[in-house]
């Protein structure tokens, strides 16, 4: 099937001890041309005036139906599968707002909230993002031999697959250390038979803040045993269009793009972004047709953004 084809052999292999095969209901779904994923939660709820790092995330056990209602109008809009409230609550960063005691009440409501969204309707992802550990001049992080920024993700990664996801989302890695952190993380995991979904956010020329080029990278995640290589965040579509052959060269594998609504200027209380929904799909119909098996969106979109999307593809 289209599945088998856009993967090649590599991807059966595993990294070090975890197994990242598909679970039949995601592989019968990347079999599929194309599936659209959800947009942005954190821009949305910015928008509602949750601009605090822990009023955000304490959402998910303080007000689910609220996080239940958004998940629900990207599935109503078009998505085939969801990410989990919990981009920024891993440990250190839940700490850095003081709410560490919450990390896995905070992380396991959040799995609950998209499941009950999703129903039979969607797959659900585990959305894990950067580390949010202080990172010295050069995007290097600090105490990069301490094993402390690997525990963060491991943590957070053992949770959501523990509460069920069909999936895990890694997204917005910016430097070469998480990218092996998260890796390690994965390894130390019980993920077999979790498919990992793997995005990193590049200078616009592959390069990421630490000055790895895209080969290299690339290189890494494409004999890792990840399931899919993506592209998320970045300044909008066109920011990414020049890198899909360098990435595909370079893994082999099917893609993911979730590119955000261009650049943000405030206006008001409000965040206004560059790139309408028009725009935005109209940006991405140029390298669709090569091996992209997911789209979605990052910061600024909307329900309305992968509406546009369902019915523009």
């Amino acid at each position: 099937d289209t599945m088998q084809k856009l993967m090649p052999k590599r991807v059966e292999k595993t990294f070090q001890g975890f197994n990242v095969m598909a679970k039949s209901t995601l592989k019968k779904s990347l079999g599929k041309k194309l599936i659209l994923t959800d947009g942005a939660m954190g821009s949305l709820l910015v928008d509602k005036g949750y601009t605090r790092h822990a009023d955000m995330y304490l959402l998910n056990v303080e007000r689910p139906r609220m996080i239940r209602a958004i998940h629900s109008r990207y599935i109503k809009a078009g998505s085939g599968i969801i990410h989990t409230h919990t981009f920024a609550a891993n440990y250190y960063q839940l700490k850095c707002s003081g709410i560490e005691s919450k990390f896995s009440v905070i992380n396991r409501h959040a799995v609950s909230n998209a499941r009950m969204a999703a129903g039979g309707s969607a797959l659900v992802a585990g959305n894990v993002g950067p580390s949010g550990l202080p990172a010295k001049k050069g995007g290097l992080l600090t105490e990069i031999g301490s094993g402390r920024h690997t525990t963060h993700y491991l943590r957070q990664i053992q949770i959501l697959v523990s509460e069920g996801v069909d999936l895990i989302a890694i997204e917005t890695m910016t430097n070469l250390a998480e990218i092996e952190s998260v890796l390690e993380a994965l390894d130390k995991s019980d993920v077999s038979g979790c498919p990992v979904v793997f995005s990193v956010s590049p200078l616009s020329d592959g390069r990421l803040a630490d000055g790895t080029c895209l080969t290299e990278w690339a290189d890494l995640l494409g004999k890792s045993g990840i399931a899919v290589v993506g592209l998320n965040c970045m300044e909008g579509p066109a920011s990414m269009a020049g890198l899909i052959s360098g990435l595909i060269a370079g893994t082999g594998l099917p893609l993911s793009i979730k590119p955000n609504a261009g650049i943000p200027l405030k206006k008001g209380k409000k965040w206004i972004y560059s790139v309408d929904s028009s725009a935005f799909c109209r940006q991405i119909a140029g390298f669709v047709k090569t091996p992209v098996v997911l789209v979605g969106g990052c910061c600024g979109t909307t329900p309305a953004y992968i509406g546009r999307m369902k019915r523009f593809f």
